[in-house]
């Protein structure tokens, strides 16, 4: 969240859900105005009727609230507040599952941004998502500091493999699973081969943030 722009987020393996978007107009603060205040309770209201329609709490890990500043503080704040004075048993019993982060917007991109932070990687370790965002920001690394050491398009990657030079391989679904069928054979070959020589391979999914990303960059 940030200012009056917060996304209602579901996040497992293979796809980000947008649940609820919500975006409101904040006043500034004026004195003798109580506009920016009611503003502000209206958006949370909204927040935190969206996380209490739309999260399972009984499936899930975690629940990361980010934004830049202090708004997140100031919105948990407010969720145990409510939630003890409207007896939402629910978000009573699941306060312990909020993680509050840093992500510098109320854009959906910067679940990415939240996921990269290792504190948060810790809380869901094993998650396919977390590993592919680290295998995503290693390569976006060497590509700004050893781009020898850092492919991408089919022509180089496949002569990388020739060479037994790839260690990991990034590819999007979008090409994994091609509904062209030369084009999904050439894909499938490529990455059969690297896992047979040894790499590792992760497949990212177009619905996430981090798969498109990969994808601005090449797929």
């Amino acid at each position: 969240m940030s200012g009056g722009l917060a996304h209602v987020c579901l996040v497992t393996g293979s796809v980000t859900v947008t649940k609820a978007r919500i975006d409101m107009n904040i006043p500034k603060k004026r004195t003798g105005s109580s506009g920016h205040s009611k503003a502000i309770i209206k958006f949370y209201d909204a927040i935190y009727r969206a996380i209490l329609n739309y999260v399972p709490f009984d499936k899930i890990k975690c629940v990361l609230v980010g934004s830049p500043g202090f708004q997140r503080d100031d919105f948990f704040k407010y969720l145990v507040t409510e939630s003890v004075r409207r007896d939402d048993r629910v978000l009573i019993k699941s306060k312990d599952k909020f993680v509050l982060c840093h992500a510098s917007s109320g854009h959906k991109h910067s679940i990415e941004e939240m996921f990269s932070d290792p504190n948060i990687a810790s809380r869901v370790t094993e998650t396919k998502l977390v590993k592919e965002v680290e295998a995503l920001n290693r390569f976006m690394r060497l590509l700004d500091t050893n781009p020898d050491k850092a492919y991408y398009g089919y022509g180089h990657v496949q002569k990388a493999n020739e060479e037994l030079a790839i260690d990991t391989l990034l590819i999007t679904d979008e090409l994994f699973l091609s509904s062209d069928v030369v084009t999904r054979k050439k894909y499938v070959t490529l990455v059969e081969s690297v896992r047979e020589r040894g790499g590792t391979v992760y497949v990212f999914s177009t619905m996430h943030v981090s798969g498109q990303q990969l994808q601005q960059v090449s797929g």
